[in-house]
């Protein structure tokens, strides 16, 4: 999934300067793009520092350069000097943005669409299939399922204070696994736990879903205007 949100980023900027050939007005393009998944990302942050009792400051939405490699194209700033709270309010964009690409799913049927692949069940694929796409707002849901799906995964910037905290976890997570202290945790925890791998699996499979089939449409756009522009970008 982090190596398909790479190329998609890379080459929608790479669409911007085919377009514009300016840096900034390809990097204006990608803001645009994906305006309602950076929002979200945002008021994430802000929603979860409510909730968390965290002082926010300045909210800015935009491209903003922040050195000669970053550009932040939006930003929140909290006030905490605590690692715990700020590693929450950095991971808020992946839970809340899951939440929206769930509902969406839920929305577009899009859930057991992914569950008939899994088994494959063709019959109820090309059934929901049909159905999904002669819907007039169906292309503008999976537009949003796109920009949200790429846009909720935590910055640079969010998991600062994360390794700590992942490092902890993989020591407790070792520890009830070597020791054998798996039979001793609740019933409840171990099906809540496998609702959360399940949900998660979906989310991710949509997500990787859609992302495929922007990919082919980036890759039709950037073939024309290669054709069109007698330019070709060069990707690391």
């Amino acid at each position: 999934m982090l190596y398909l949100n790479h190329w998609i980023m890379s080459h929608v900027h790479g669409i911007g300067l085919l377009v514009f050939k300016k840096e900034w007005a390809s990097i204006w393009l990608h803001f645009l793009i994906f305006l309602p998944g950076i929002i979200i990302h945002e008021l994430s942050h802000a929603v979860m520092a409510f909730l968390l009792g965290v002082k926010i400051g300045g909210f800015h939405l935009g491209p903003k350069k922040l050195s000669d490699e970053n550009i932040a194209l939006g930003s929140i700033t909290v006030f905490t000097d605590s690692s715990l709270l700020r590693n929450l309010v950095g991971v808020a964009p992946l839970i809340f943005g899951s939440f929206a690409v769930w509902m969406i799913s839920v929305w577009l049927n899009v859930n057991i669409f992914v569950e008939s692949i899994a088994d494959g069940d063709m019959v109820i694929f090309i059934e929901i299939l049909l159905e999904n796409i002669t819907t007039p707002t169906f292309w503008l849901w999976l537009y949003l399922l796109f920009v949200i799906g790429n846009a909720m995964l935590p910055s640079t910037s969010d998991t600062e204070y994360l390794g700590p905290v992942l490092l902890f976890s993989g020591v407790i997570t070792t520890g009830i696994i070597a020791f054998d202290l798996v039979t001793f945790i609740p019933a409840y925890i171990h099906i809540s736990f496998s609702y959360f791998i399940y949900g998660t699996s979906i989310i991710l499979t949509i997500i990787v879903i859609v992302n495929l089939i922007f990919m082919i449409v980036i890759l039709v756009m950037e073939f024309l205007l290669n054709r069109m522009t007698g330019l070709k970008i060069q990707y690391n």
